[in-house]
């Protein structure tokens, strides 16, 4: 069993990377329509600052997403990955 976990060791941070992207996406999802009033009741914030929040939750879990290829494996010696979502 441990042989097989080992193989499959350098996927980890990928899973993790897509796991807390997609977290942050459903998280940020549910806000809208922006501004959110759960966020302006709650917390008292501003309707700005209440979207701002939002609109990063989302932008930063498709960021998370997008850079799980270009971010090069640690076995990788020669420091490149594979583009996703058109950068490079």
């Amino acid at each position: 069993m441990e042989n097989l976990f080992s193989k499959l060791n350098f996927i980890a941070p990928w899973f993790l990377r897509l796991g807390l992207g997609v977290a942050f996406i459903i998280h940020g999802y549910f806000k809208f329509p922006l501004p959110p009033a759960g966020l302006i009741e709650y917390f008292g914030l501003s309707p700005l600052l209440s979207s701002v929040v939002a609109i990063s939750e989302v932008g930063s879990g498709i960021l998370l997403i997008c850079l799980l290829y270009t971010s090069p494996s640690p076995r990788d010696q020669r420091g490149s990955g594979l583009p996703a979502c058109g950068l490079k």
